[in-house]
């Protein structure tokens, strides 16, 4: 399906990204409810994102757009490469991007989602807090930057490998560090950082269940805003790079408070996950 449908390569700024507009199986434009950034892994590509969650466009109405990193690197607190040598303001670029579309839209203005991988986990779990742009909701998987400033709750689905070898789920530090130069001060897990989430997001508290590819899920209850993290057996970080098995999923969290916020709580159809007309 994804060789067959349009996917555009745009310049803002000086830099490239790619959109991709929601098609069905026979490549007939379908409309959109929101709009996705994905931001790829350190050495990954805007490509390798799409690839993953253009099957799931169509189904749930999406609008991808998929930011080129600076040498295949994004600048985040922590992580990596060129980019965060040399400062680049990535944060900005995502604005730009996303602003783009919503000006071209007049006063229909989307929601805006974001998910990152690794790399772009690091980067996607800041934007709610230094962005200008209003997220909707936040989706790191494999990477998520150890301090958070978050002043609202922001809906969020976290994803990661319990035995992950790249980004430690224990965290990385000076005494554990990880790949790409990835070394905090002191370490902070991933289930320390779901904690915080379950805190800005004021949840009264958790219960666990079984999520996508037999994951088991921290879910938080009571919460202000939806509060999940997944942690995966079976599975090593460069694995993601090019098949996530949680990708629908994230696509359908998307598309659900995508929904909340244009019907309210009553406009999500459980049995069909499908927003209701």
């Amino acid at each position: 399906m994804f060789i067959d449908v349009p996917v555009k390569r745009l310049v803002e700024g000086g830099r490239q990204y790619l959109r991709l507009a929601p098609v069905d199986e026979h490549g007939v434009s379908l409309s959109y409810s929101a709009i996705v950034v994905l931001v790829h892994c350190f050495g990954c590509n805007a490509l390798m994102e799409m690839h993953k969650f253009a099957p799931s466009a169509g189904r749930y109405g999406l609008l991808l757009l998929a930011p080129e990193g600076l040498q295949e690197s994004f600048n985040s607190p922590s992580c990596c490469g060129e980019a965060r040598r040399t400062g680049v303001d990535d944060v900005a670029f995502i604005d730009a991007i996303v602003s783009r579309e919503q000006d071209s839209r007049g006063k229909d203005v989307l929601p805006a989602f974001a998910s990152g991988f690794s790399n772009g986990g690091f980067l996607v779990s800041i934007l709610p807090s230094v962005s200008r742009t209003h997220w909707h909701g936040i989706a790191p998987t494999a990477g998520h930057e150890y301090s958070l400033s978050m002043k609202r709750p922001v809906p969020i689905y976290m994803h990661h490998c319990e035995e992950d070898e790249k980004v430690h789920a224990s965290g990385c530090c000076d005494d554990a560090p990880c790949c790409c130069g990835i070394a905090a001060e002191k370490c902070v897990s991933t289930m320390s950082l779901f904690a915080r989430w379950r805190r800005i997001n004021r949840c009264n508290a958790s219960i666990q269940t079984v999520g996508p590819g037999g994951s088991i899920c921290h879910v938080g209850v009571g919460c202000r805003a939806n509060t999940t993290l997944c942690l995966h057996n079976s599975c090593y970080h460069a694995q993601w790079a090019r098949s996530f098995p949680a990708a629908q999923h994230v696509s359908e969290f998307f598309a659900r408070e995508a929904c909340f916020w244009s019907r309210g709580d009553g406009g999500w159809d459980w049995g069909r996950g499908v927003c209701e007309i």
